[in-house]
């Protein structure tokens, strides 16, 4: 009697799978064609590569454990622009975070917004470009999301958000988001350009422009930006570091009652 029941057990889960991979799989297909068409783009084997707004972008799915899963996670990845030199990771604030930011570990570009500021660690340079980008449009969207994520790369920005699979809004919001951020950082580093007083030289009756101050300007966002990559890799180093000396205090007394 119980032999039958788990063999009925077994065979029912089976048949599940059977009929919710294939309704998975189709409605995935499905969301992808939709965004493909919104992008402007084509299917990919895990998702769709096209463009916002003139920003190249693509959009991959990363699954949970179940197979077929139950929820996703969006990541949406956009090309800097070449001469944008830029550093950002922005997530959800930490308990360490604090003490991070008094051994002078970590860095939190305040934005001015004050619940915005409280929720979000925001870690990049230059600082006034990152500040203008996050306008208060991206800012609510951070907002209203569990745990986004976003990094940079050498030459790409990546956005990480959860989303339900039958959501095409929430995937295709993601994506403009993300190619918005990248063009107000780019749109953020000229308007900072175009603030700098221009120096002139030679003839005194007719001077003509020197854009040096442009170029020590863009010169000192380039250092801040080395400077807090710099730091993010330090920091990991002491995280890599503190994690041996706590293996070590933890195996070394194994071992030693193992010997003795």
């Amino acid at each position: 009697m119980l032999g039958a029941l788990c063999i009925s057990l077994v065979v029912t889960v089976v048949v599940v799978l059977l009929v919710r991979d294939p309704q998975w799989s189709a409605a995935r297909d499905t969301l992808f064609q939709a965004l493909a068409s919104r992008m402007d783009g084509v299917v990919t084997r895990d998702g769709v590569t096209g463009s916002i707004d003139g920003i190249p972008c693509s959009l991959v799915l990363r699954y949970a454990d179940e197979e077929p899963p139950a929820s996703h996670r969006v990541s949406v990845r956009c090309p800097l622009p070449a001469r944008l030199r830029v550093t950002l990771q922005l997530q959800r604030h930490e308990p360490g975070d604090h003490r991070e930011r008094a051994a002078g570990r970590l860095t939190d570009v305040v934005v001015g917004d004050d619940a915005f500021d409280a929720r979000f660690l925001v870690e990049g340079a230059p600082a006034d470009v990152i500040r203008r980008a996050l306008t208060p449009e991206l800012r609510g969207f951070l907002m209203a999301q569990r745990a986004p994520l976003i990094t940079t790369t050498p030459g790409r920005l990546t956005l990480e958000v959860d989303a339900a699979l039958g959501d095409l809004e929430a995937h295709a919001e993601a994506a403009r988001v993300t190619a918005r951020l990248v063009a107000g950082l780019q749109t953020a580093a000229e308007a900072i350009d175009a603030s700098v007083a221009m120096a002139y030289g030679g003839d005194p009756f007719r001077g003509m422009p020197d854009d040096a101050p442009v170029r020590a300007a863009r010169a000192a966002r380039v250092a801040e930006v080395t400077r807090i990559d710099r730091q993010r890799a330090d920091r990991a180093a002491h995280d890599v570091r503190v994690g041996l000396v706590l293996a070590v205090v933890v195996v070394t007394p194994i071992l030693l009652a193992a010997v003795c």
